[in-house]
């Protein structure tokens, strides 16, 4: 067995929760897809699963500069 079986259990409850707050519509996005939206409005704010494009953190690059942090860390 690669992953504990508690662990793994855990970790599918976790995504169950989470992918059913996400808006479908995301799901059918990449991660330059979501941050184009994010710079385009304010309907989303805030995406801690995608991978961070630094051009978006450059003042310039697109209608509104993104500020990236650490990612999530589950422990």
């Amino acid at each position: 067995m690669v992953v504990d079986r508690a662990i793994c259990r855990a970790a599918i409850a976790s995504m169950q929760e989470l992918y059913g707050l996400v808006d479908r519509k995301m799901f059918d996005r990449n991660p330059i897809a979501v941050a184009e939206l994010m710079t385009r409005g304010n309907e989303y704010v805030y995406c801690p699963f995608a991978y961070s494009y630094s051009n978006y953190a450059h003042v310039g690059y697109a209608r509104r500069t993104l500020t990236y942090i650490d990612p999530v860390y589950f422990g």
